[in-house]
């Protein structure tokens, strides 16, 4: 049994994109864990009372998929592969700038 960590497999990471509670990109991201930020706030809707929710606390997003996906998209996918479409963009946009020495995350 070899211990190696290496599989054999060689993996290039061309790219990464992000929607979380802390922000709708991977700078925004990651700003928002270095400084420490929640990504959890307490439920304050009107249904949450109406229907007696019985959670109080969500990690909701910072930015809804829909200012990214027009509404034939949004009508075709779940909220999860919405998400996933919106995250996987991301790198094609910010790949112009990140080419010219530029990094959309510092390593602080």
């Amino acid at each position: 049994m070899n211990s190696s960590p290496r599989t054999g497999v060689e993996v290039v990471v061309t790219g990464v994109g992000a929607t979380t509670p802390l922000g709708g990109d991977v700078a925004t991201t990651w700003r928002g864990l270095l400084d420490g930020r929640p990504g959890v706030s307490t439920l304050d809707t009107e249904w949450t009372r109406e229907y007696r929710f019985p959670v109080r606390i969500a990690a909701r997003l910072a930015v809804e998929p829909d200012g990214e996906l027009d509404y034939v998209e949004l009508k075709r996918m779940d909220r999860a592969e919405q998400l996933a479409v919106v995250a996987s963009r991301q790198p094609k946009r910010r790949r112009a700038w990140e080419v010219r020495g530029r990094s959309a995350v510092s390593r602080r």
